[in-house]
């Protein structure tokens, strides 16, 4: 089948860029021809096997680019990996009708708003790639037939654990209890939660750090800034000359994660948390917010940071304000086992987590999206009933 995938271009490090670089090449080599519309790509010379179609910068989301290569190309599949607010022209498109739609989509907050029930049932096949995401769909439309559930994926064969001293002592930083998150520094990701409750757990200690994988300045916080407001000047480091649009290559990033004694996210909301997958993946015990997607990707409660509050966020969406003293009182639980010889919570926590990881690799997660085109024929759909195979279920 002839299929156009659409989102982040897969050239990009970004989580959109790098699941539809994946599922891209999978379904690539199940046979099918793959072209990609890809947002935020310029035209620069790559090496992936499969073209890539620039999105104008007055066309941000390709909605004109869609329509055109719809009525030229005439593609059998239309499979986009965005939020409902990104692709909310598709089912309006007068083109809409000549594709079949897959589309693999977040939720990362509620209520849905009443504005996206519509774009979610207009799908042929619509899958959320959380929990989460299921049941509040099924909650909010009763009467519609439920989504599909495919998660995303982590590739357990780059993401795993190394040896931890020894890339500490690489790092230069040995002996030390490194405390680390990988995270965009936007508002979402609420880094200043994890500054300050860091700066409250290392009072009086010498032997931890504060290791952020984010740019300096990018569309959130001045980090530079907040790390002197909170006098950790010499606690508290980022990737030196990190710059999120061109992202580090997978084998570097794998270093980072594995100077980790603990990984730390106190996000407001995630539609998935790729970071906290590939944090497990390399053997890394992890502390996310208890919201959203988080809560399904840890081994138990001891993993998940308490909700102090929420509040109404874009689109008129609920997120989750984290907890500050639960992240220090967490800190200290692990900190105090990293003190002992035998480390058992950590030990625990590491072998368990790459354990939840390899369930989500990404040979296994890809079969799920070869088996979904396997039951889509296009020839075969009537646009008045929506496609939906049982092969996957909640």
């Amino acid at each position: 089948m002839k299929i156009i995938m659409m989102s982040d271009s897969p050239t990009l490090p970004t989580g959109y860029g790098r699941v539809i670089k994946t599922l891209a090449q999978s379904f690539l080599n199940a046979g099918h021809q793959v072209e990609v519309i890809g947002w935020g790509y310029g035209g620069e010379p790559h090496s992936l096997p499969y073209n890539i179609l620039p999105a104008s910068q007055n066309d941000r989301f390709g909605e004109n680019m869609l329509a055109n290569y719809i009525r030229i190309e005439k593609p059998d599949i239309l499979f986009t990996l965005g939020d409902p607010w990104m692709l909310d022209f598709v089912p309006n498109m007068d083109e809409r009708n000549a594709v079949t739609w897959i589309s693999y989509f977040p939720l990362d907050g509620h209520p849905i708003p009443k504005n996206w029930h519509q774009w979610i049932t207009s799908a042929d096949v619509p899958v959320v790639f959380s929990k989460y995401a299921y049941e509040l769909i099924r909650n909010t439309l009763p009467n519609q037939k439920a989504p599909l559930f495919i998660p995303h994926g982590v590739d357990t064969k780059i993401f795993m654990p190394l040896d931890k001293e020894e890339v500490k002592t690489e790092f230069g930083v040995p002996d030390k209890f490194v405390v680390g998150t990988v995270a965009r520094n936007q508002p979402r990701k609420n880094l200043p939660a994890l500054i300050k409750a860091f700066s409250i757990f290392a009072a009086n200690k010498e032997d931890t750090i504060l290791y952020m994988h984010t740019q300096v300045r990018d569309v959130g916080w001045n980090i530079d800034e907040l790390v002197g407001r909170y006098n950790l000047d010499e606690k508290a480091f980022t990737t030196t000359g990190f710059n999120a649009l061109e992202g580090v290559k997978d084998e570097e990033l794998v270093q980072i994660y594995n100077t980790f004694d603990i990984f730390v996210l106190p996000t407001m909301a995630e539609g998935f948390g790729l970071p906290i997958l590939e944090a497990q993946s390399c053997g890394v015990p992890v502390l996310v917010t208890d919201f959203s997607a988080c809560s399904e990707l840890v081994v138990d409660r001891q993993e998940l940071l308490k909700v102090k509050d929420t509040l109404i966020m874009g689109r008129n969406i609920e997120q989750a304000v984290v907890d500050v003293e639960d992240i220090v009182r967490k800190l200290e639980f692990f900190y105090n086992d990293w003190k002992k010889k035998d480390k058992k919570k950590l030990t625990y926590y590491s072998t368990e987590g790459r354990k939840l990881a390899e369930n989500y690799d990404w040979e296994k997660i890809s079969k799920d999206f070869i088996s979904l085109l396997k039951h889509v024929e296009p020839s075969a759909i009537s646009r008045n009933k929506r496609i939906y195979p049982t092969f996957v279920s909640i």
